[in-house]
């Protein structure tokens, strides 16, 4: 990753809950409670609320024209809620969780309509009498909503590669390098995968299965704890680990974030008894087409509790 400890740079690695109020130990926004009840008996504003999810490509559209947000495509979910706003020509997904309309990410629309867009979604939840949470949002999109009454609580932080300058020599990368050697030594090789046929469908969902199995979470959230490598694939790119029998032995799916020329590398999998060094190999060689291909960024997305700071 980029060894610049600058402060501008840094802006792009934290990650934030943006809450008027909330049950999760957020805190509580009187200003935008104030707006609630000088504005409850207002006349409807124009938007739809849930939007069917046959009409995801309304949102899979601003994905494409505004994502900047990590996780911007991948929050659009089959299981979220979509919410569109035609006035604004802005949308987003989200979950409800009691009194919380937990969004996936960030508003996505023109930063001209931005304010007037997220206005719209918490006028209408507090209309239904719902508390309004963003995460993760980039500090980029917390900064921008902040006059409308927001508080933001730091909750990780997401490093990005520099794939225009990226080179996994010295010190830093000496880890990610043992690792790859491992599997390379073990017969492990990579490679991206362009047409999804059954037979590799199939395999995916075998390691999915297994993957899962491994790693049981007790807090339900929708989309933030989905394992969907296929969600969208469409837009995504995949990459395959296999041994020197040719048998499926992890998976890298990485998703767009068409802003910034990047991609989130989503989905990183692999078996139990894979060889060592499985998973560096596949960030490895999957960064190295990345950048080959013409990208920008990379990340593999939020690291719960870490601070900012110079990457490595």
């Amino acid at each position: 990753m980029s060894g610049n400890p600058a402060h501008s740079i840094r802006l792009n690695f934290i990650m934030y809950h943006l809450v008027l109020a909330s049950e999760l130990m957020f805190c509580a926004s009187a200003v935008l409670t104030a707006l609630y009840f000088r504005r409850r008996n207002a006349a409807p504003p124009n938007f739809e609320q849930f939007v069917p999810n046959h009409r995801a490509e309304h949102l899979l559209r601003l994905q494409k024209l505004y994502g900047y947000n990590a996780h911007s495509l991948v929050g659009i979910s089959e299981s979220a809620k979509k919410w569109f706003d035609f006035k604004t020509q802005s949308g987003l997904t989200f979950t409800e969780h009691g009194k919380i309309r937990l969004v996936a990410g960030e508003m996505l629309g023109s930063e001209e309509n931005l304010h007037l867009a997220v206005s719209r979604f918490i006028e209408q939840a507090r209309a239904d009498n719902k508390l309004v949470a963003f995460l993760p949002t980039t500090e980029k999109f917390a900064r921008a909503v902040a006059p409308l009454g927001f508080e933001a609580v730091k909750i990780g932080a997401s490093p990005y590669f520099d794939l225009r300058t990226w080179n996994p020599r010295g010190n830093k990368a000496k880890k990610m390098r043992a690792g790859v050697n491992q599997a390379k030594r073990a017969g492990v090789s990579v490679e991206q995968i362009f047409q999804r046929n059954l037979a590799f469908c199939q395999e995916v969902f075998d390691l999915c299965e297994s993957w899962s199995n491994t790693r049981r979470a007790t807090i339900k959230f929708g989309w933030l704890f989905e394992l969907e490598p296929f969600q969208h694939a469409e837009y995504k790119k995949f990459f395959a680990a296999r041994n020197s029998e040719g048998k499926l032995v992890g998976l890298l799916a990485a998703s767009p974030i068409p802003a910034r020329s990047g991609w989130y590398l989503e989905d990183v999998l692999r078996y139990e008894n894979s060889p060592n060094g499985t998973t560096d190999l596949l960030v490895y060689e999957a960064l190295k087409i990345l950048a080959g291909e013409g990208a920008k960024l990379a990340t593999l997305g939020t690291s719960p509790l870490a601070r900012d700071g110079a990457d490595s």
